[in-house]
């Protein structure tokens, strides 16, 4: 931008002192405005073109330059509010302040030389520079020459516009690199996204597998626990069946070796003899039990119950 504006205005200005292009196609074109024109666009150019250099070289602390910005700002201003003669005081302060422009212009072009195109800025600022110390020295009266700062100017901008289009090409070719990357990375990251999207399914359904299998863990001791708790009492309920069952034979047999079998009705009276023989109501001693047992052989003697 400011080295478009800058060939811009130095454009303006050579229709006005250049050639004189500017009267040739308007004959009424006040000489006063002329002047200051011409005084307005080298003010301009100084301090467009040092910001060029400024933003191209990415200067942040300048006082200097703030220092002569500031002047140049100023005498841009006031020069539309004094007299021709005024202004051409003011300009030898200018012409003396160009120096040290083009010093600090220099200062910052050196202190970026290792830059890959410092120094070939470098080196067309130094010539652009010999054509203005000339004309400076030559307005001075200090040399017979002729003003040359234009053919400085068209070796300098023609070289610049040949840095900034290689700079440019440049910058293009690694936004072009950067997006075929940030392409190329874009579709790493959709495939990474696409692959934790299958791994937080599949550990999803892992996750889903081992509360199923904790459940089925869960169920199966809490089914062994019950089937455990169950098979005790079925096993001591079966085990004292049988022994019940051979202690009934046992019984039988006892009461009358004789007979194999017994009848219900008899069975009945064994049990019931049982039944009253074991609710005596009291907890009875050895000693009681074998009294208490002899009697009742007695009795079932006396009633003729072998």
């Amino acid at each position: 931008l400011y080295y478009g504006l800058s060939c811009m205005i130095l454009g303006i200005r050579q229709l006005i002192v250049g050639s004189n292009t500017i009267y040739y196609f308007f004959k009424d074109f006040s000489w006063y405005w002329g002047i200051k024109i011409a005084h307005l666009t080298f003010y301009l150019t100084i301090i467009l073109f040092s910001r060029y250099i400024l933003y191209f070289y990415k200067e942040k602390k300048n006082y200097i330059y703030k220092s002569y910005q500031i002047i140049f700002m100023v005498l841009s201003i006031i020069l539309f509010f004094v007299s021709i003669k005024t202004l051409n005081d003011i300009t030898s302060i200018s012409i003396y302040l160009l120096p040290v422009v083009l010093l600090d212009i220099v200062y910052m072009i050196f202190k970026n030389r290792k830059s890959s195109h410092g120094r070939i800025f470098l080196i067309l600022f130094v010539i652009f520079s010999l054509f203005i110390i000339n004309d400076v020295l030559y307005f001075l009266g200090l040399i017979n020459t002729s003003y040359l700062s234009s053919l400085g100017f068209l070796f300098f901008f023609l070289g610049q516009a040949n840095l900034l289009s290689s700079l440019f090409s440049k910058a293009f070719m690694k936004v072009e690199t950067l997006s075929s990357t940030l392409q190329i990375s874009y579709q790493e990251l959709e495939l990474t996204k696409e692959r934790a999207t299958q791994a937080y399914l599949d550990l999803e359904a892992s996750q889903k597998q081992l509360v199923q299998s904790d459940k089925m863990i869960t169920l199966g001791t809490m089914v062994a626990g019950v089937a455990h708790e169950i098979n005790t009492p079925l096993g001591a309920i079966k085990a004292n069946s049988e022994n019940i069952s051979e202690q009934m034979k046992s019984l039988v047999e006892s009461l009358n070796p004789e007979k194999k079998d017994i009848s219900l009705s008899e069975l009945q009276m064994v049990i019931r003899i049982l039944e009253l023989s074991g609710n005596t109501g009291t907890t009875l001693s050895s000693k009681e039990q074998r009294t208490l047992r002899k009697k009742i052989v007695s009795e079932l003697e006396t009633k003729g119950i072998q």
